[in-house]
């Protein structure tokens, strides 16, 4: 273990801050372009003034932490990394934003005697009525379960309320409750833009209704928090629980998810929340049917390796088979209407690729052994690339036709507006290869196309007959 090197405690958070202010409306403006759709709902459930820790799941490093913050009306403290707080700049702008260094097993040092200070710190915090954002894992990792919650929050919320009845505790506001509110994040992909983000803000939990049993059983009582917690958030969230199928499941989720839809929402077009609830169900229904009936998941399970063997051969998505093929005339009407749309694209690439290739490439390289944090690095990265690339080009034309200024508002406003544009037609133009390869596959090798549709109308069946 490396000796501890000397340390000081993080300068005092500010009661305001105009840069944590200025930094979360900047990340308003980002997040529209960095993600395809991001809802989120159960704001109600915060209470605007008394102490409250934030107990979201953990996927996606900090990415996590932004998604959960910036649309609360309220600042909330966090914890990060304590290497980020090596400098005395750093340390004093982390502060402004309202962050605190947390040491972890892999930083070498003794973790509970250094985060000890920190702990109370985040203890006094929730006594004079902050928010806190906690990850109560203690890890992170991409897949779509919860994992077992550590007991390091329960300690700090006991410890608040114990601290409580001390006398000649310094509080700053009079004793309000301490509660928890359990956060579901859940991104539909986790290591790339334009993905979309679900972010829902559970009941909250009293904490006081644990502190009688914790007073007389310290263990039991932090068990029962932490399971009624890790309980309210598995209900936020798609679980699939700790098996060999996973992989699986997972495939099973996206691939019967607008079937599932359509049975709870006919005469609808879906939305995100309503997605989610249509996963949840898959996901419950797979996870009691590989304990229920081992034998015939494991049936299940083959099948979907075939189906998926069989798309990998033909390099098709799921979502292109018991389609009707792409006639002649569509095909030709598709690639008039991107002909069209070119200048718009090759516009749009020349004010937005520069940026999205640097956060993309430092995205990948940065963080190859860790790829949680991929995304956050691109997200990091798009939030001084796009503005600076933008205001850089925009500065450059304003000097060049600064007589005709409107010419340069004008210009102003196609920059993002033809990214967006660019975006979708690649989307678009994706989508488009998929259905002439199938098309192709379908009038010369229709007894590839014909397996092909078996397979998944077999798997179809299955599903309908364990998701109710």
């Amino acid at each position: 273990m490396k000796s501890d090197p000397e340390y000081k405690l993080p300068p005092r958070l500010p009661q305001k801050s105009w840069l944590y202010s200025l930094v979360k409306q900047w990340v308003k403006l980002i997040i529209p372009v960095f993600f395809k759709e991001i809802v989120v709902e159960g704001q109600e459930n915060i209470p605007a003034s008394c102490a409250v820790i934030l107990a979201p799941n953990h996927q996606n490093s900090f990415l996590d932490a932004v998604v959960t913050l910036c649309f609360l009306p309220r600042p909330v403290v966090s914890l990060a990394r304590a290497n980020v707080f090596n400098h005395s700049i750093a340390g004093k702008i982390l502060a402004a934003l309202y962050m605190r260094p947390v040491f972890r097993q892999r930083d070498g040092v003794n973790t509970v005697e250094r985060n000890k200070p920190i702990f109370d710190l985040t203890i006094n915090d929730l006594l004079n009525g902050r928010a806190v954002l906690i990850f109560p894992e203690g890890n992170q990792d991409f897949k779509r379960q919860l994992r077992s919650l550590q007991k390091g929050f329960a300690r700090i919320c006991f410890g608040v309320l114990t601290k409580q009845q001390m006398p000649g505790t310094n509080i700053q506001e009079p004793q309000k409750p301490l509660v928890i509110v359990p956060v579901g994040i859940n991104y539909t992909r986790h290591r790339w833009w334009r993905g979309r983000v679900y972010v829902v803000y559970g009941q909250p939990i009293d904490v006081g209704n644990y502190y009688q049993t914790y007073t007389e059983l310290p263990q039991r009582g932090l068990r029962q928090i932490t399971d009624d917690l890790a309980a309210k958030m598995q209900a936020l969230i798609v679980h699939i629980a700790p098996t060999e199928y996973y992989e699986v499941i997972n495939f099973l989720r996206r691939f019967y998810r607008f079937e599932q839809v359509k049975k709870l929402h006919p005469s609808k077009t879906s939305t995100l929340p309503q997605r989610h609830k249509a996963e949840q169900q898959i996901v419950n229904a797979l996870n009691q049917y590989a304990q229920t009936q081992p034998d015939e998941m494991a049936l299940l399970a083959q099948t979907t390796q075939l189906y998926l063997q069989q798309l990998r051969a033909i390099e098709l998505p799921f979502y292109s088979t018991l389609q009707v093929p792409i006639t002649i005339k569509q095909q030709m009407l598709a690639v008039v209407k991107h002909i069209i749309l070119l200048p718009i694209y090759v516009w749009g690439l020349l004010h937005s690729g520069l940026p999205v290739f640097i956060a993309q490439t430092l995205g990948i390289n940065l963080v190859r052994k860790e790829p949680q944090f991929q995304a956050s690095v691109m997200f990091a990265a798009s939030l001084l690339l796009f503005p600076l690339f933008w205001l850089l080009i925009f500065c450059l034309v304003l000097a060049i036709w600064q007589p005709v200024w409107w010419i340069a508002i004008l210009y102003a406003i196609s920059i993002p507006l033809s990214g967006k544009i660019t975006i979708w037609g690649f989307e678009q133009l994706k989508r488009l290869k998929y259905q002439f390869r199938y098309a192709y596959y379908y009038r010369h090798h229709p007894d590839i196309i014909k397996r092909l549709n078996a397979t998944c109308s077999e798997i179809y069946e299955w599903m309908r007959n364990i998701v109710p």
